[in-house]
């Protein structure tokens, strides 16, 4: 689970890293946002344009990748919006990239870290 992970760059390292797993990206973003972003010579373009001056390569099929489930318009420190997610009963990995604020990382914590199994990492 990746929150704030909207971004082309992240889940295309975890879906490569880990062939075989599901990435769950969730990111506050609304649906219209990401839509505006993606549209020609939109905020994605430029990011796109930027990122290939260091050899990263965008894959706008990754998005249709059946292993990776994006979920937008939810805020990961709402325990109510996040429990609406799905996301498997036990995870590996939880990554919190959202808003960087402790109270808002530690609201997260409290609903996702009954779910991460033993051995697992937040």
């Amino acid at each position: 689970v990746g929150i704030g992970e909207d971004t082309a760059p992240s889940v295309a390292a975890w879906s490569s890293y880990f062939p075989n797993a599901h990435i769950y990206p969730i990111d506050i973003k609304t649906t219209r946002e990401v839509a505006k972003r993606a549209e020609p010579d939109g905020a994605t373009d430029k990011l796109v344009r930027h990122q290939a001056k260091f050899g990263c390569e965008y894959n706008r099929s990754m998005w249709l990748n059946p292993r990776v489930h994006l979920t937008l318009d939810t805020d990961a420190s709402n325990p109510e919006q996040l429990k609406r997610v799905s996301l498997p009963a036990t995870l590996d990995i939880v990554i919190d990239d959202g808003s960087h604020l402790f109270r808002d990382q530690e609201a997260t914590l409290a609903t996702l870290w009954p779910r991460v199994r033993p051995g697992g990492f937040y």
